[in-house]
């Protein structure tokens, strides 16, 4: 599998934003483009009529859009760059709905399902949301992304969210499927003029199984719309010298140690040390150093030293953890 990168942006139904997103995919060499809000041209003279939309075209993409009735507006959009190694095939039993479009994208024996959401009121009769009406009735049975405009409000991607708006049911979705979500939180999607701060709308979330293998998730600025754009890279396997973020590594769960597991493998990984029982380590008397030497690094041998015990306790330590402490999981509902 070739790497394959993906851009997503809400383009608020402009023609200008449209244009440049896909200038800024060309330049970038995205592979696929997830649109919400896209520019579509309507004649008001007529009955609404979708069933073959007319948008911006580009000699570099192929659009695909969502199997929904012919009388609504489209709100989600795929552009999938011709230059795209990978086969991009539309779900139509999940794309049933103007605001819910997804793609299966397979390629030399990697699949994944790519859900790309619009979360806002029904243009029906109903008056729900994308997410309580048709995405909690998803369930993900394979390998998947799911990215867009969530409108939604919630401390997991915006700490400084003290009430919670139209996230609960996203919350609960999410972790059900048992996604990750990629954004850094706190990092701003959605602005306008007359805002204090920029608001956190657009989201991507993974499967555990892609989660290791997304790289550069970034957000884009001067995209012409009220949204940033967000970029990342799903990775080939063949690329092999990665190495996990740190934001993505889940922590130890304290309450669930082993705490005489744990200091029992400690005695032991102390025991069995080779540092620890050199005589570098037992031959040091530490009543000969002058302290203050030390705080002014004048004794590089003692300097050097220190490290090395530094360095040796934290791999006790976290070797115990391993086989004493379980992870935690985190998600929406983790509390600082």
């Amino acid at each position: 599998m070739e790497n394959i990168s993906i851009l997503q942006l809400n383009t608020n139904r402009t023609q200008a934003s449209t244009e440049t997103i896909l200038d800024i995919a060309v330049s970038r060499k995205v592979d696929i483009l997830c649109i919400q809000e896209p520019w579509i041209f309507q004649d008001r003279q007529r009955t609404p009529d979708f069933s073959n939309p007319k948008l911006i075209s580009h000699p570099s993409f192929s659009p695909i859009f969502p199997k929904s009735p012919p009388n609504l507006r489209p709100r989600t959009l795929i552009y999938v760059a011709r230059t795209c190694t990978a086969q991009v095939s539309l779900r139509e039993d999940i794309s049933d709905d103007p605001d819910v479009l997804a793609v299966d994208i397979k390629d030399q024996g990697t699949s994944f399902l790519l859900l790309n959401i619009y979360n806002e009121k029904d243009q029906g009769e109903s008056s729900q949301h994308t997410v309580e009406r048709r995405l909690t009735r998803v369930h993900l049975d394979q390998p998947a992304i799911v990215c867009g405009d969530f409108n939604a409000h919630h401390p997991w991607w915006d700490p400084s969210i003290e009430t919670t708006i139209r996230a609960e049911g996203l919350v609960d979705w999410v972790d059900s499927q048992d996604l990750d979500l990629l954004n850094t939180p706190g990092t701003g999607t959605f602005y306008r003029p007359y805002l204090s701060r920029e608001s956190v709308l657009d989201l991507t979330f993974a499967s555990p199984g892609l989660v290791d293998r997304i790289s550069n998730w970034e957000v884009i600025e001067g995209t012409a719309s009220d949204h940033h754009a967000i970029s990342f890279t799903i990775v080939s396997r063949k690329d092999t010298d990665l190495v996990d973020s740190p934001l993505l590594q889940a922590g130890f769960n304290t309450r669930k140690a082993d705490w005489p597991k744990f200091q029992g493998k400690i005695a032991q990984l102390a025991r069995e040390d080779t540092f620890f029982n050199s005589a570098e380590f037992t031959d040091y008397n530490a009543t000969e150093t002058d302290p203050l030497d030390i705080l002014q690094n004048l004794d590089s041998r003692i300097t050097r030293l220190l490290d090395r015990i530094a360095s040796s306790l934290t791999d006790l330590v976290l070797n115990a953890s391993e086989a004493a402490i379980p992870r935690s999981k985190p998600g929406a509902r983790l509390k600082p």
